[in-house]
């Protein structure tokens, strides 16, 4: 079991090529179908917003500085929507990206078939990183492609920095992930070379001090941000016991790598949690470079979602990209050897920890069926192109449109060119500002005055979307609209409310938080 993942080291991607072929062919139809089907959600709009601000690239960079994330997919997207200037740049440039990892994965990766079978196709891939346009196929595909070139004793270290630079530009979690690849590539000179200056740790430093500056040029992109509630509560009330807090609580950092169908059967799939993150270093037990840096990986990405930015599915399952990566290249020879007394009395852990990466895997690609079962059933990922073909009714195309909270319509401005209006910010504008602001509660009945200011300054119809259904029988409430702001309602605030609009239409459910009533201002 523990040469579940690798073939031979001498040829592995020359083996099993019809396999391979008519294994990405078939993931080929299924990331087809979804990004045709997909729906885009304010998180990608977001970023395309970003990226065609300014009248240059580097009005555009000033722009993004303090956002929370390196400035490399921003750039991608303004170079290719300034040689293709059309919105589909944004969903094509994603879906290029993943196809690249796929295959890179499929043709060029030393793994046995079932590995193919299983990695691919997890949701995380095929799904995240490919249909949702965002900046963490990046990712994927630089540690791809580091895995299959990586050589610590041939050339100068360049090409190695170069990627690595890259790397800690796709997103912050990436960052830490090139420090792991350093790990690694170092601890395999260390044990066959030991502690003295060689060619093979000039080159190492080289790529090291490309990582730096990678490092440098993504601290100076994201910090200081400006988005401060977006951020972990914790890194706000930093203390020791806050601190072993987030590196002994595994399950809040990584428990979306598990499907959510398990979730009902908590803490028993805590536990399970718990093993199969705990075998994915064992199962590079056997190379101390890959055991070191899946350690280090697996440490600092909890600490990291425990105190500085919670994980989605798309940040944790950055840990199996890079495991994968790392396996990857121990199947090339890297990663160094124990000596010849210990590495015997690894085969059984090592074979423990492959199967329940394999498992880990598995359960990625029950993700995923999941996710087709309900996109074939009707199901949308957001409700923003729903409110995009609304908004052409005649009487609607010169509104403006305004919504609580403020980010359900970021993602408008890809499937309509209507004005937005920023409630908390009092302005108009395409991205929301995630801070802390004066009075994080926002009432209905400010809501309502905020739209009629709007339609008295602009003269234009005002819609406004909300996700909350309104109840005019339902007593006040106060929800938690994330963010650290609260929206509020009373019944009379309810009553008021309906007599000044007119519902329009209702769209919901959706995969995520953008399904919402549509109300318009009489």
């Amino acid at each position: 079991m523990a040469q579940v993942f690798t073939l031979t080291t001498d040829a592995p991607a020359k083996d099993n090529r019809v396999l391979r072929g008519c294994l990405f062919g078939a993931w080929l139809g299924i990331a087809g179908y979804f990004i045709i089907t997909h729906v885009m959600w304010r998180d990608e709009v977001r970023a395309l917003s970003f990226a065609l601000a300014g009248d240059s690239i580097g009005a555009m960079l000033r722009g993004v500085q303090g956002e929370g994330h390196p400035v490399l997919w921003y750039v991608l997207l303004r170079v290719a929507h300034d040689l293709a200037p059309v919105r589909e740049v944004l969903p094509a440039m994603g879906a290029a990206i993943g196809i690249a990892a796929a295959a890179m994965l499929a043709f060029r990766a030393p793994f046995r078939p079932i590995i193919l079978m299983l990695a691919p196709f997890g949701e995380w891939l095929i799904f995240e990183y490919t249909a949702v346009a965002r900046n963490y196929g990046m990712s994927a595909l630089i540690l791809f492609v580091i895995a299959d070139r990586y050589d610590p004793r041939s050339g100068r270290g360049w090409l190695a920095g170069v990627l690595l630079f890259l790397l800690c530009n796709t997103n912050v979690p990436s960052m830490l992930l090139a420090c792991g690849i350093l790990l690694f590539w170092l601890v395999e000179l260390l044990t066959s070379d030991g502690l003295r200056l060689t060619p093979a740790i000039k080159r190492w430093a080289v790529a090291a001090g490309c990582s730096a500056f990678g490092a440098i040029a993504c601290a100076l992109a994201v910090y200081p941000p400006y988005n401060d509630a977006a951020v972990s509560p914790a890194l706000h009330h930093l203390s020791p016991a806050i601190i072993w807090n987030a590196a002994t609580d595994w399950v809040n950092a990584l428990f979306r790598l598990l499907p959510f169908y398990l979730w009902q059967w908590r803490p028993a799939t805590d536990v399970l949690l718990v093993v199969l993150v705990c075998c994915m270093p064992l199962s590079l037990i056997r190379s101390p470079g890959g055991f070191a840096a899946s350690l280090f990986a697996t440490a600092i990405f909890i600490l990291f979602f425990g105190l500085i930015y919670p994980a989605s599915y798309r940040h944790a399952a950055l840990l199996l990209a890079f495991v994968i990566a790392l396996h990857w290249m121990v199947a090339r020879g890297g990663g160094g050897r124990w000596s010849s007394t210990i590495q015997p009395k690894l085969q059984l852990p090592a074979s423990v920890g492959s199967a329940g990466l394999a498992l880990l895997l598995a359960l990625q690609v029950s993700i995923t069926m999941v996710q087709l079962d309900y996109m074939l059933h009707g199901g949308v990922y957001s409700r923003s192109a729903d409110l995009g073909q609304l908004l052409k009714r005649p009487d609607l195309r010169r509104a403006v449109v305004m919504a609580n909270p403020d980010v359900m319509i970021e993602a408008l401005g890809y499937y309509a060119p209507n004005p937005t209006w920023l409630v908390r910010q009092h302005q108009f504008g395409r991205v929301v500002r995630f801070t802390f602001y004066p009075d994080k509660d926002l009432s209905l009945g400010e809501l309502l005055a905020e739209a009629q200011f709007v339609r008295r300054q602009t003269r234009r119809p005002v819609v406004i979307v909300i996700r909350e259904h309104l109840d005019a029988g339902r007593a006040a409430k106060i929800g938690d609209e994330g963010y650290q702001i609260t929206f509020s309602t009373t019944p009379a605030q309810v009553h008021d409310f309906f007599a000044a609009t007119r519902r329009i239409a209702r769209f919901g459910p959706a995969q995520m938080d953008e399904d919402y009533d549509v109300y318009l201002l009489r």
